[in-house]
């Protein structure tokens, strides 16, 4: 059956006016951006990305109005990081059960509120060591239950034949494959810093890793009916998403490897 370009509209109708909404917020923040005080926040977390300065910049600024709730409302760090966390386990759920737009919204509002739980940190002079281990801990635990939500969601899709009859494997595969290289992104950069060293090399650290989760997610209703429409399966948006991570994710895991095991070689370190 095909569907009209109206059902489409009608059916985006949400989206299409956040969108419009974060459009005019990134033209303003355009204007008052070469005057702006730069963020040493972003600066620190700085690397070669498809998220630049400019971006990351747009971002901790579109998000200061929640910041500057929490302390009013007398949110801690910690609880943001919690509310965080749970957030990631529902959308994990909602992956699960198929329900991708509502997951990648959900993952979009987690990731957020772990943009400003460390800014929320520094702003009320609350910064502490137990505070960003339970950061780290968290997103570790929310990036596991996400990609355990998806290969989950493809266990039950045995109807999945893009790859022949097998294809639920190969997904579930992609999706372990995906969740492994994130782990190891963040892994690789904290065993450096433990022994006193540190990179940000490769293009899929944790903001670029949601924001194509999100993307493909959020935008799924749009992309299914278009695929379906032209005879295509639906799930392609989020199979193209997945796989993506898999492959960059192992790729800046193992840029970082090499490259932090050649600093600790050369520093001579590793034979202390």
């Amino acid at each position: 059956m095909n569907i009209s370009a109206t059902e489409i509209t009608l059916s985006l109708l949400p989206i299409i006016i956040l969108n419009g909404a974060l459009i005019l917020s990134w033209i303003i923040f355009a204007f008052i951006y070469p005057r702006r005080e730069k963020s040493t926040q972003v600066l620190e977390r700085m690397h070669p990305s498809f998220l630049g300065l400019f971006l990351r910049e747009w971002v901790y600024w579109i998000l200061r109005p929640v910041l500057l709730a929490s302390r009013a409302i007398g949110l801690t760090p910690n609880m943001i990081t919690g509310f965080s966390l749970l957030l990631g386990f529902v959308s994990a759920v909602y992956y699960f059960f198929g329900s991708f737009a509502a997951a990648g919204w959900i993952l979009a509002f987690s990731g957020a509120l772990d943009l400003i739980d460390g800014s929320l940190a520094r702003m009320t002079g609350k910064v502490t060591k137990e505070g960003a281990f339970f950061d780290s801990c968290a997103d570790r635990f929310t990036e596991s239950a996400i990609f355990t939500g998806i290969a989950l969601y493809f266990a039950t899709k045995r109807d999945i034949t893009v790859f022949g009859s097998d294809t639920w494997l190969y997904l579930i595969l992609l999706s372990i494959l995906a969740m492994t290289g994130s782990q190891i992104v963040s892994y690789a950069k904290a065993r450096g810093e433990a022994v006193g060293f540190t990179t940000n090399k490769g293009i899929m650290q944790r903001a670029e890793r949601i924001a194509v989760l999100v993307f493909f997610s959020v935008f799924y209703p749009f992309f299914k009916l278009l695929l379906v429409n032209n005879g295509m399966d639906e799930h392609w948006p989020l199979i193209f998403a997945v796989a993506v991570l898999a492959v960059f994710t192992n790729y800046t895991a193992i840029a970082r490897i090499i490259f932090l095991f050649r600093d600790i070689r050369r520093s001579g370190a590793g034979n202390a």
